[in-house]
């Protein structure tokens, strides 16, 4: 039998509800917005409590803070694995298709550096959606390198801000919560 894969993500919040989700008292909700770019889960920062503090921050969250997860990976589609980039080209030709036939506009990503991923939060949702209509295992977890800020230097291919980014869909994956030390 294989070892579980786990890893450590954390999650921007106010320090309330960081507080609340160590103790167990409270659950994070998952997110359904129509532009998160992974689709609909719970998000964390895989490996960067800092990352996670600085996102808080930049939403204007009043007493910003950081909840950590023992996450599971589980069943994760990884866009590092070339075959699961295939279930995206799939599920977009199928969703492009829909929106054809239905007569209305495929969804695009907007905003300064795509902030509204809503194009590709609707090509995951097709994914899970076109798994489940299968009657194929579902994903717990979508795992993805994410590129974003300016160059680090001159030329460079890595940004100041560029991260991995989970998306848990299982909760059951989550493990267990704690605080991270000061960040």
């Amino acid at each position: 039998m294989l070892p579980r894969a786990i890893v450590l993500g954390y999650h921007g919040c106010c320090r309330e509800l960081a507080q609340e989700v160590a103790a167990g008292r409270r659950e994070i909700q998952s997110s359904s917005n129509d532009h998160d770019w992974l689709g609909h889960g719970v998000y964390f920062w895989v490996g960067d409590v800092k990352r996670a503090i600085e996102w808080a921050q930049q939403r204007g969250v009043t007493e910003p803070a950081v909840v950590g997860a023992a996450i599971e990976v589980g069943h994760c589609l990884r866009l590092a694995d070339r075959h699961c980039l295939e279930f995206l080209r799939e599920a977009y030709r199928d969703l492009k298709l829909t929106c054809e036939q239905e007569k209305v506009p495929l969804p695009t990503n907007a905003g300064r550096l795509f902030g509204k991923r809503r194009l590709d939060c609707a090509v995951f949702e097709t994914v899970h959606r076109l798994r489940s209509d299968r009657n194929l295992v579902p994903f717990d977890t979508v795992a993805a390198y994410f590129i974003e800020g300016e160059e680090l230097y001159p030329g460079a291919a890595l940004r100041a801000l560029d991260h991995v980014q989970i998306c848990v869909r299982n909760p059951r994956r989550i493990l267990g919560y704690f605080l991270p030390r000061a960040v």
